[in-house]
């Protein structure tokens, strides 16, 4: 199990290192021009196929490179997977950007239930091997259904290749650093607490990041009616914020007053120590939850600077505090270092929101 969780990790990785600047340079493109899906999804056919070629070419190359840590066949199987999953990203980009939010939500459940019917077939006895060609497939088939739904005629356009690579990079790194200012503090924990500790602290990570859910599903629907424009008045995107923080309130108000019996419940009772670190990360919460949806707006006009250096600035405040109050204070210096660095990224992104619209402080608030 251990060398297939290494497997998969490394397959989800080089999916997105190789695949999130596609994934959100269509969206963007496709969003924004309806005339250029044609072009975008044939560039994204060739880039994949010019990327599954290299890779399969290295998958030869790495077991002299590597000796035989990994089997030539295990290699093949991911070269073809990686392939899969960014040529899937890429396809599913387009749905998004053409807000066919219903085809973008079922591509993942197609390669779920592809997979587990598989595995239910008998493949997992096979090993390693096994469960990677049941995952091969599964990608595979959810992105040929991914391409079916998003095909639309039109020619290979590297100009607009070119463009789609340098902005869909920008917002490969805003991604990237977001994801790295909610999960940095793991590592940190368990580098001065020590790994039984940070299984305490991953609960509460774990509540949080249910908490977000709300926002990030806010966040993808929004997008697209950005996108093409329809939120040019702002309206929505302020509208769908206030939502978002009506809902963290409720969440934050339901975790203050019975989450320490519901995480002893489900989690245990070793675990409910995980209610008070929690309970400090709840502001951040809060605040990038608010924040969150409002970024969105803010990518959806090419990604600007500050998508990039908002998160980056408070990934480097998180980290920071960390480092002095991790030792000090344990889980709760964790959880208000984080705290702290979220309600720092929220400010930036609300105030950069309001100068791009120009609205009154006052409309943030109104009903």
């Amino acid at each position: 199990m251990g060398q297939l969780g290494l497997l998969v990790n490394t397959v989800t990785i080089a999916g997105m290192i190789f695949g999130e600047w596609l994934a959100r340079g269509n969206s963007f493109y496709s969003g924004h021009d309806p005339e250029m899906v044609g072009s975008v999804w044939r560039n994204t056919l060739g880039y994949s196929l010019i990327l599954l070629s290299a890779l399969v070419a290295g998958a030869y190359f790495l077991p002299a490179l590597l000796g035989e840590t990994l089997p030539t066949p295990h290699l093949l199987l991911m070269a073809v997977m990686v392939a899969a999953v960014v040529a899937q990203r890429g396809f599913s980009g387009i749905l998004q950007g053409r807000d066919r939010l219903t085809a973008f939500a079922v591509i993942p459940l197609v390669f779920i239930g592809t997979y587990f019917s598989l595995n239910t077939l008998g493949l997992l006895e096979e090993g390693v091997a096994g469960v990677l060609v049941a995952w091969l497939v599964g990608a595979a088939v959810a992105t040929l259904v991914a391409a079916g739904l998003s095909y639309t005629a039109g020619g290979v356009s590297r100009t607009l290749l070119q463009a789609t690579a340098t902005l869909g990079s920008r917002g490969a790194l805003s991604a990237t650093l977001i994801f790295l200012l909610f999960r940095s503090d793991v590592f940190l924990v368990e580098h001065f607490l020590g790994t039984e500790i940070l299984g305490v602290y991953v609960v509460a990570v774990v509540i949080a990041e249910m908490m977000q859910r709300g926002p990030n599903i806010a966040g993808a629907v929004l997008l697209p009616k950005v996108l093409r424009g329809i939120d040019d008045g702002h309206v929505m995107s302020l509208e769908v914020s206030r939502w978002v923080l009506a809902f963290s309130l409720f969440s934050a108000l339901g975790v203050i007053a019975v989450g320490a019996p519901l995480i002893a419940w489900i989690y245990g009772a070793q675990f409910a120590g995980a209610h008070s670190p929690l309970v400090w990360m709840l502001p951040g919460l809060i605040a990038s939850g608010f924040g969150s949806v409002l970024n969105t707006k803010l990518a959806g006009q090419g990604y600007p600077p500050v998508t990039m250096w908002g998160p980056g600035a408070a990934l480097m405040t998180n980290i920071g505090l960390n480092l002095v109050l991790i030792p000090r204070y344990g889980l709760t210096g964790a959880a208000l270092s984080t705290s702290v660095a979220y309600c720092l990224w929220a400010v930036i992104v609300v105030v950069a929101y309001q100068r791009m619209t120009g609205l009154a402080w006052r409309q943030f608030v109104r009903a």
